[in-house]
């Protein structure tokens, strides 16, 4: 199963990314951020001009685009996940106002 390190690191990222988003717009919207990031790599993200490796490559903040065994991209979700659940567990996430 060569995906699951590249799986892993992408469920780190986006998880993070939508506890931001939680701790700032709320626990109903913290999907907003993860979907956002991911259309963005889709579309901004691969680079056309080939890697050593002898294919496509990925910009290095398009972690999701990155290869399975990438250290850089596996650093960066991990950071993004620290990041992110930190904030959550010291501001929890954000009240929202019911109508």
């Amino acid at each position: 199963m060569p995906e699951t390190a590249g799986s892993l690191r992408n469920t780190l990222a986006l998880t993070g990314l939508a506890l931001m988003t939680s701790v700032i717009a709320g626990a109903t919207r913290s999907w907003t951020t993860p979907l956002f990031f991911l259309m963005v790599c889709l579309l901004f993200g691969p680079r056309y001009d080939y890697a050593p490796t002898g294919g496509p490559s990925a910009e290095l903040w398009a972690i999701v685009l990155a290869p399975p065994h990438d250290l850089t991209a596996a650093v960066l979700a991990g950071i993004v996940w620290l990041l992110g659940t930190a904030l959550f567990i010291l501001r929890g996430a954000r009240a929202e106002i019911s109508t």
